[in-house]
């Protein structure tokens, strides 16, 4: 089973979920580009960063930033760790990793119930997800 999706609709179900604006762009089948505005104090910059799905297990998704300098890893430390406190399910690991459970996310945690996620590639366009049937 195939699911597609718009960057468009994934950046609006961020926006909701996680109250953040992600702007995310393609970059290869197996990374995405991720946009947000960071504030620090009266300061605010748009940080990118380059996440390469490193694996998708059953209802898990583990992400990894790319080629990341001293200031773009404190910028993701801070970033991820205001997402994490926002949602359920989305956790930032050792070594700047993004780990993904779609159980722990409101509204998703049903259909794992009977769905495997099999695996996830970026096209132009937006994402392709593909599942197995349990």
């Amino acid at each position: 089973m195939q699911l597609n999706a718009t960057y468009t609709e994934i950046d609006r179900q961020i926006d909701l979920y996680a109250h953040q604006s992600i702007k995310l762009q393609y970059e290869k089948t197996k990374e995405v580009k991720a946009s947000a505005s960071v504030s620090f104090g009266p300061f605010s910059k748009t940080i990118s960063i380059t996440l390469r799905v490193e694996k998708v297990d059953s209802h898990e998704i583990f992400l990894s930033p790319v080629g990341l300098n001293t200031v773009e890893e404190m910028l993701v430390k801070q970033f991820g760790g205001k997402i994490a406190e926002l949602t359920h399910g989305i956790a930032t690991k050792e070594g700047n990793q993004i780990h993904v459970d779609l159980c722990k996310i409101k509204n998703a945690e049903k259909a794992f119930d009977h769905l495997a996620l099999r695996d996830l590639k970026f096209t132009p366009e937006g994402v392709q997800i593909f599942f197995d049937l349990l």
